[in-house]
């Protein structure tokens, strides 16, 4: 079974290229491309490379490949009397990645059947440098401000209505999502439902809601209608085309928050079928629609503080603010 490589608390120190090229090398792994993943942690490897010795003052500008920055960093004190201390297990996890690499890209006359532990070595080694860069030379850099660490105690549990994710993609999305809700202040809760529920799910989700103070209803596609005729045999028979749906589940889900009174917070790609939760025109909760893409950083910048989308303007902050209402009532 694969290790999930999560990366998400070192984005603020990196740059929107280089955690792109991060998400993709984690991303790829997840898939069982590990080539892919293994290019990729070595292009991530370079990009951060060339930021961090032009963060550490180097003036040298005309490297060109890995090996270079590599050596430029180890060298860095004695070439430009920079005072700085470069950890050694950083350079021998660089080293690491950089022998890898080199053996995939080259015909070295030996089998790849290892691939895919060298991919794995590859993600282990990012993390443990990355590690020993916020250890070493955040102080760099005096704008940053400190990761915050969230209590999980101080979280409002909050149960998460939406389709297990079927590609990589979707698992990116919802990542960044409970991302997101974690930074403001919320538990996302899902139902994890085992062969023992099969009989009675419905009973399930209600323990589960039960335990929590609101819902959130994610629309995210699930199936895909090509071609559908509408309302057959009636006055308003329609031919439609390309009609996504989600799951009906999310639907049963929402009803049922919604009768133990919860409150319920509604968002879903633009085009996922206008009906039941996600009617836009008859529906006691707003729906707040979203752009999908399929890519990375279109997805990224979703969640960016400063987008434009509705997410950012209209959704999140109505949440923090019921965030805010919640601590103060049980509080008060």
């Amino acid at each position: 079974m694969n290790k999930n490589y999560e990366f998400f608390s070192y984005e603020p120190y990196l740059s929107e290229a280089n955690f792109s090229h991060l998400q993709n090398c984690s991303m790829s792994y997840r898939d069982e491309q590990y080539f892919a993943s293994a290019i990729w942690g070595s292009v991530f490897l370079e990009g951060f490379l060339a930021e961090l010795l032009r963060d550490l003052g180097s003036k040298k500008n005309d490297l060109k490949v890995l090996n270079d920055y590599i050596e430029h960093l180890r060298n860095l004190k004695s070439r430009e009397h920079i005072d700085v201390i470069v950890p050694q297990e950083m350079l021998y996890r660089c080293g690491i990645i950089r022998e890898i690499r080199n053996g995939l890209v080259h015909d070295t006359g030996y089998s790849k059947d290892s691939i895919q532990s060298e991919a794995g070595t590859i993600l282990d080694s990012i993390k443990i440098i990355l590690e020993l860069y916020k250890k070493h030379f955040l102080f760099e850099k005096s704008t940053l401000q400190k990761e915050e660490v969230i209590n999980e105690n101080d979280l409002i549990p909050v149960f998460i209505s939406a389709i297990n994710p079927d590609n990589e993609l979707q698992k990116y999305f919802m990542e960044l999502f409970y991302h997101r809700l974690r930074q403001i202040g919320i538990k996302p809760v899902r139902a994890e439902l085992d062969d023992y529920d099969k009989e009675n799910p419905i009973e399930r989700i209600k323990e589960f809601l039960v335990e929590c103070d609101g819902m959130i209803v994610i629309g995210l596609e699930r199936s895909h209608a090509y071609f559908l005729r509408d309302r057959v045999g009636g006055k308003k028979q329609e031919d439609k085309i390309h009609t996504k749906y989600t799951s009906s589940w999310l639907h049963l889900e929402a009803g049922l928050a919604h009768a133990l009174g919860k409150d319920l917070f509604v968002t879903c790609q633009t085009d996922i079928c206008n009906d039941g939760i996600f009617d836009r025109s008859w529906n006691s909760y707003r729906v707040i629609e979203f752009e999908w893409a399929n890519n990375i950083k279109e997805i990224s910048n979703l969640f960016k503080k400063d987008s434009a989308g509705k997410l950012n303007r209209t959704f999140f902050p109505k949440l923090e603010k019921w965030v805010i209402q919640k601590r103060t009532s049980i509080n008060s």
